[in-house]
């Protein structure tokens, strides 16, 4: 159920504002972005869990099927929305561990990292229904690609294309192309007819913990795939017609989330707390490196922002791409485990919040947009 967040009304920026409060920073940029965002959180009891928390993933007991208020404290997750230009967190929908989410045609997609199953909301962030399909485990990023979702399975360390109906029509499987092995050398042997929904298969006991699926069209025209390879430290490109890899970036520790940005793409290295530019032959054009402890997630927000997930320090810092440092940040409460951001409409966010169903949701049809 979609919910207020109580937040102080002042707009100090000040670097040690409560975090559940207001936007907090320096400030200082004059040219900071407006807009809106939304964000994922896996679990609201990070604080709780964090000793025994090995990169993303507790080893949960088993994996059931609950009500919010009957899950574990790791699944216990929530989205937010942030308002940049009231700078303020406006309302949260509570959900089972979500990570990866997309807005489709008005419907928003949310992958449940824990659940094995995606959820689907309408525009105003009710839950409409589900999607689940056998082989999901661990899901982590969740994209459009035509009218299907490509969804990222780490716990069976594939990727997944399916239709509306939850039918797979692709696929990709680490263990099948070049990625037996465990990083504790155990060879690992699937089989795509088990059921892996309600099983606790834990980072260490994935071949890759690939994270992160894009769709790529390659400079000859071949119809490719983009992903990160968490243990492994690389970004490959799968082609499509053939499932052939080709290692586009290595040596990074623990990647996610490859975006597009002007010029290229960038990468979050969450090993070495940093985001990595490349231009659009992915070659490094620059590290961009702070006080970061654990980038989970980075986007651009305009030509002269990038906006980073800071994951052990509970905020979002605003990096400017001009006086190449953090600008501002948004605080948010140190028990919430960021996994994605995304610059959404402004009117959405609002709308939602006021329970107004005028203004049309992320990737709603133009047609809805009247």
């Amino acid at each position: 159920m979609r919910q207020p967040i109580d937040t102080d009304t002042d707009t100090d920026t000040d670097a040690d504002a409560d975090a559940t409060g207001t936007g907090t920073g320096t400030g200082t940029d004059a040219g900071s972005p407006g807009g809106a965002l939304l964000a994922s959180f896996v679990t609201g009891h990070f604080g709780e869990l964090r000793q025994s928390w090995w990169h993303g993933r507790p080893s949960s007991g088993g994996i059931t099927e609950a009500e919010p208020d009957a899950l574990p404290p790791e699944r216990r997750g929530l989205l937010a929305a942030y308002d940049l230009e009231d700078r303020r967190w406006l309302w949260q929908v509570d959900c089972d561990s979500p990570a990866g989410f997309t807005a489709v045609n008005g419907r928003i997609f949310v992958a449940s990292m824990h659940g094995g199953r995606i959820f689907v909301f309408d525009e105003m962030f009710d839950e409409i229904g589900t999607i689940a399909n056998r082989l999901m485990n661990d899901l982590h990023t969740i994209v459009p690609v035509g009218d299907r979702l490509l969804v990222t399975s780490s716990g069976t360390d594939a990727i997944l294309e399916i239709d509306h109906r939850a039918r797979v029509t692709w696929s990709w499987w680490a263990t099948e192309h070049g990625y037996p092995e465990t990083p504790a050398g155990a060879t690992r042997n699937l089989d795509h007819n088990d059921d892996f929904r309600m099983r606790d298969i834990g980072t260490s006991a994935q071949t890759t913990h690939l994270n992160s699926a894009v769709p790529y069209r390659s400079p000859d025209g071949r119809d490719c795939m983009l992903t990160t390879l968490f243990h492994q430290g690389e970004l490959v490109e799968i082609d499509r017609l053939t499932g052939d890899i080709k290692i586009l970036v290595d040596g990074m520790d623990r990647p996610h989330s490859p975006r597009r940005r002007s010029g290229g793409w960038m990468l979050s290295c969450s090993g070495t707390d940093s985001v990595v530019l490349l231009d659009d032959g992915f070659w490094i054009d620059e590290v961009v490196t702070g006080n970061f402890n654990w980038v989970q997630d980075a986007i651009e927000l305009d030509a002269g922002h990038l906006l980073i997930a800071d994951a052990n320090h509970s905020r979002l810092a605003m990096w400017s791409t001009a006086s190449r440092e953090v600008v501002d940040e948004i605080g948010y409460d140190p028990q919430w485990k960021v996994y994605q951001i995304d610059q959404v409409p402004r009117d959405w966010v609002l709308s939602v919040a006021q329970g107004d169903h005028t203004a049309p949701a992320p990737g709603a049809p133009a047609e809805a947009a009247t």
